[in-house]
């Protein structure tokens, strides 16, 4: 089954964010990047997410993978490892520099 190309996060459409970032029937808005890197950090505490413990049976929604070397950034949607965090944020930085040099 497909899921709607919403963000799996927040549940906002394409059209009420700046970029959406598909992974395996799951997506992420870059507020939502954003929020989970910073709950991460530990610089902010949204109460829809959260820091799964490191012996947490928690996998990342876009790799699969679990393990004592990931930090996951758990919702009740999805969850998404500080790895997967982090390519997605370079993916947001490339585009948003391609975007600037265009114009």
């Amino acid at each position: 089954m497909k899921r709607d190309i919403i963000c799996t996060f927040c549940g906002r459409p394409p059209s009420e964010v700046s970029k959406l970032l598909a992974g395996p029937n799951v997506y992420i808005c870059d507020s939502c990047l954003q929020q989970a890197n910073k709950t991460l950090r530990g610089t902010a505490q949204v109460a829809a997410f959260a820091v799964a413990s490191r012996r947490s049976s928690s996998k990342c929604s876009f790799c699969g993978k679990r393990g004592p070397d990931r930090q996951v950034v758990t919702t009740a949607e999805a969850n998404i490892c500080n790895e997967c965090l982090g390519i997605c944020q370079q993916i947001i930085d490339e585009r948003t520099r391609s975007i600037d040099v265009q114009e």
